[in-house]
């Protein structure tokens, strides 16, 4: 199985407390709570395995630990946490859209326009035929609507099929530190964000 690299994504770890009182688990003697705070229903893995479900806070091992954050049409999120013993760590992770979510979601916007495009040239064209213009116009018109509302469709359809099939899986093996050094680029909220393994 192919080794995949861990990105270092943007992580705000908003500090270290004592435990919360009662609803909190207590954490055993080498111990300490993590907290996940990202929208309801995302996966929580510690060190590759399933921890929990967002609202999340559980009892951890403390040390270093390899946290991913994981929800549908999102792009996985890991982070390298300290856990101290007897404290309370709060991870507030950002979850960013898959690339193939920012795509779906271009191609449906694309393909509403085509088709609003389309059908707004074959309006003009049928306008034209009723008033019995009979310049080469309505030809020109009739196909720009057909093509504009053809192209449309097809990327509504694409689209809409990204979108439905855009579930990402879990690595099926805990993942490596080999390959440390790379970089790449993930489109984000306001720009691209800069993600790499150092």
């Amino acid at each position: 199985m192919t080794k995949l690299p861990r990105p270092l994504l943007l992580t705000v770890v908003l500090g270290c407390a004592p435990p919360a009182p009662a609803s909190s688990p207590d954490p055993a003697p080498t111990e300490g709570v993590l907290e996940v705070r990202v929208p309801e229903g995302a996966l929580v893995y510690v060190d590759d395995e399933l921890a929990g479900v967002v609202p999340f806070a559980a009892a951890v091992q403390a040390g270093r630990r390899e946290v991913l954050v994981f929800d549908e049409g999102h792009a996985e999120g890991y982070h390298l946490l300290r856990i101290v013993e007897g404290r309370r760590t709060i991870l507030e992770a950002q979850l960013l859209p898959s690339a193939q979510r920012v795509a779906a979601w271009s191609l449906l916007a694309t393909g509403g326009a085509g088709i609003a495009a389309g059908t707004v040239f074959g309006a003009v064209a049928s306008a034209k035929i009723q008033q019995g213009d009979a310049s080469g116009s309505i030809d020109t018109l009739t196909l720009g609507a057909g093509l504009a509302g053809g192209l449309g469709a097809a990327s509504f359809v694409v689209g809409g099929a990204l979108f439905i099939f855009d579930t990402p899986t879990l690595p099926d093996a805990p993942r490596s530190r080999e390959g440390a050094g790379r970089v790449g680029l993930q489109l984000g909220p306001g720009g691209l964000l800069l993600r790499g393994e150092l």
